[in-house]
């Protein structure tokens, strides 16, 4: 669930596109490209 939300927030602040935002509640994958950047979707993702 924190992940769908993560990847919401990322979509409605505009940092991903909608075909990004749909990929990355498909795959779910740690963090998309989209705009030129990374962006770390999964909010527990450590480094």
């Amino acid at each position: 669930m924190r992940y769908v939300i993560s990847a919401l927030a990322h979509y409605l602040s505009g940092k991903i596109t909608t075909r990004h935002f749909v990929y990355a509640l498909h795959k779910r994958p740690p963090a998309v490209i989209s705009k030129g950047r990374t962006w770390v979707i999964n909010p527990d993702l450590l480094f």
